[in-house]
């Protein structure tokens, strides 16, 4: 087996891990709003308790998987450089991934300084 293939399977296996990640956020998220739904139906003062948990909660880690796709860039970017293929597309592969990487990264880091910079609401 190539360091490219093992490279693929793990690529692969950590972005199946991060979509069943993100769907545990979701069901998560329908069953806190649903129960918001149902406090404001039968009881309304203890709904500002429950939407109070709901602003605390962590926005979506988008840095997870520019970290992820960052860091497969720069392991095939090494192991197109250990291997004897070196002139083979894994370069550009690899460059797309350093690129689409950083971007995510950059965009991430752009979301958290806009957010923490805006004043909130009296």
């Amino acid at each position: 087996m190539s360091v490219e293939e093992i490279v693929t399977v793990v690529a692969a296996f950590g972005f199946m891990l991060m979509i069943v990640d993100q769907v545990r956020r979701l069901i998560g998220q329908f069953v806190l709003n649903r129960t918001i739904r149902i406090a404001m139906e039968r009881d309304p003062a203890s709904a500002p308790l429950l939407i109070a948990k709901l602003e605390t909660r962590n926005p979506m880690p988008i840095a997870l998987p520019g970290w992820f796709t960052l860091g497969l860039g720069l392991l095939m970017a090494l192991a197109t450089a250990i291997s004897d293929h070196s002139d083979s597309d894994a370069w550009y592969i690899s460059a797309a991934l350093v690129a689409t990487g950083a971007g995510i990264l950059g965009w991430d880091w752009l979301n958290r300084k806009r957010s923490t910079s805006v004043d909130p609401l009296p």
